[in-house]
């Protein structure tokens, strides 16, 4: 079982996995990557190399909520992030950054890191020392506060395809995989050095109207059950009081919102059936309700949203 094989690693090669639920939770967890919550069924399929110094791999997974563990990073280490379908919110160092296909996040190996998806995504990641990204300014990435690049496509295209490339045909115990190694960190590089960041958070509102941002926060953690209007409010950087405001600008409650979100993921979850007692529970409790009773409520109550 592949689950087994990577449980004495550290180091190996993994193509064409695909994993459902617990198979897919022992795997990620045995990488690194600690699952925090997911909306079963929950899939997996990922191409991985891993050796002593270097990390790369290709993962797909359905809408799940899961955080790097760092306790056994390598000091002096980056992790990069470089998305390529669907939306990941971040949470990096307490700061929320959206993720969206072709941006990039690059940050130290042994930093928290949270993503939190509600739709499938796909995801690159890249994991080497800060010293062989080579950077002319090493200084840049590491120091700035956390931010999505959005570099030209064309870079990060060039990064993907060399990525793809490496995880499908080379392996790592081949003479010229040095040089593979040193080509996608010199493609990083140029990702990183030719772009300008995206600053997501700043003392205003930019970018984003904080409406629009709150209603995001809510749509990615919906399904979360320890999610509440506070919880929503700190993700932001606000106060409870002002996201209240924000929202009766608009006419809603945060609340209310919030109960939307889970409502309509209920209903995509349950179909056109909503009469058999286990997948209500189930439904319930993957949507972040408390139980099917106040799902029920809350599909009948709630507005359609946008």
């Amino acid at each position: 079982m592949p689950v087994q094989r990577q449980r004495s690693f550290r180091e190996g090669v993994w193509r064409q996995m695909s994993l459902q639920d617990g198979a897919a939770v022992d795997w990620l967890d045995a990488q690194g990557w600690e699952v925090l919550s997911i909306a079963p069924p929950f899939r997996l399929r990922a191409d991985v190399i891993r050796t002593r110094h270097f990390a790369l791999g290709r993962i797909w997974h359905s809408p799940a909520r899961i955080r790097l563990r760092h306790e056994n990073a390598r000091k002096g280490n980056f992790v990069g992030l470089i998305s390529v379908e669907g939306t990941a919110a971040v949470t990096c160092e307490e700061q929320l950054i959206t993720l969206r296909p072709y941006e990039v996040l690059v940050r130290e190996h042994d930093k928290t890191l949270t993503i939190t998806t509600g739709e499938p995504t796909t995801r690159v990641v890249l994991s080497s020392s800060w010293t062989r990204l080579a950077l002319a300014d090493p200084t840049r990435a590491r120091t700035r506060e956390p931010a999505a690049l959005t570099p030209n496509p064309g870079f990060v295209k060039a990064l993907l395809g060399a990525a793809t490339v490496a995880l499908t045909e080379i392996e790592p115990t081949a003479p010229g995989f040095s040089g593979v190694q040193r080509s996608l960190e010199s493609l990083l590089n140029a990702v990183v050095t030719a772009t300008d960041p995206v600053q997501l958070w700043s003392g205003e509102p930019a970018h984003h109207d904080l409406f629009a941002r709150a209603m995001h926060v809510m749509a990615l953690f919906a399904a979360d059950p320890k999610t509440t209007v506070t919880t929503v409010a700190r993700e932001l950087g606000i106060s409870v009081g002002y996201l209240h405001h924000v929202c009766k600008a608009h006419g809603v409650t945060p609340a209310r919102q919030l109960r939307a979100y889970r409502a309509t993921l209920a209903k995509s979850l349950l179909g056109e059936t909503q009469n058999e007692a286990p997948r209500l529970a189930q439904a319930a409790e993957a949507s972040g309700f408390s139980s099917s009773r106040t799902m029920l409520r809350a599909i009948r109550d709630s507005p359609e949203l946008p």
